[in-house]
């Protein structure tokens, strides 16, 4: 009964392991990046804002058309963010936000947090950035939950380009932010 029992129990115990563990610094990190959402079927791909408080896992998404105008609108959203994340004021100078070496997000930080600290990943190290690239994943996989939901229950076909997918960006990184335990 015994072997059977561990057996049993190291079998069931496997499952997918998390490459890019949480970081546990003192110092607070928000990563931040650029994904490309792209429906089955579809040639053109949605770009996304992403952001991601390492230390409290809270997260946002957002879609976006043209990433040269969308400036403005992206650091409201990631001010709005770091405002919720409470990493505003005295916290504010203690709080790093991270990046890739990609020229736009560079400038996007630099016009949104002048009093946070600022570092970049080494080049082509997605690892460096482990907490924002598990959050694409699980953010995916979210948005293709409801698009099909969606999809199923009004009985239509839901494109990339379909005026209903950046609030759907938007709801999914707010129902994992508010209800995912793993993220």
């Amino acid at each position: 009964l015994f072997p059977y029992t561990t057996l049993f129990r190291s079998v069931h115990a496997m499952g997918r392991s998390d490459s890019h563990p949480k970081q546990r610094n003192k110092t607070p990190v928000i990563q931040c990046d650029i994904a490309c959402y792209k429906v089955i079927c579809e040639q053109a791909a949605s770009p996304i804002f992403t952001a991601i408080d390492v230390e409290t896992g809270m997260c946002m998404a957002a879609q976006i058309e043209d990433k040269t105008q969308s400036m403005q609108y992206l650091s409201t959203c990631l001010q709005q963010f770091l405002v919720e994340c409470g990493r505003t004021h005295a916290v504010l100078n203690n709080a790093v936000i991270q990046s890739n070496n990609e020229d736009f997000l560079i400038a996007l930080l630099t016009a949104t947090a002048t009093a946070m600290s600022r570092r970049q990943s080494p080049a082509y190290t997605s690892q460096a950035e482990g907490s924002i690239e598990h959050f694409h994943r699980t953010l995916t996989r979210q948005v293709r939950a409801l698009k099909l939901k969606l999809g199923n229950s009004y009985n239509t076909r839901l494109t990339g380009k379909h005026p209903i997918m950046p609030w759907m960006m938007k709801h999914a990184a707010y129902l994992l932010k508010r209800y995912a335990t793993n993220l």
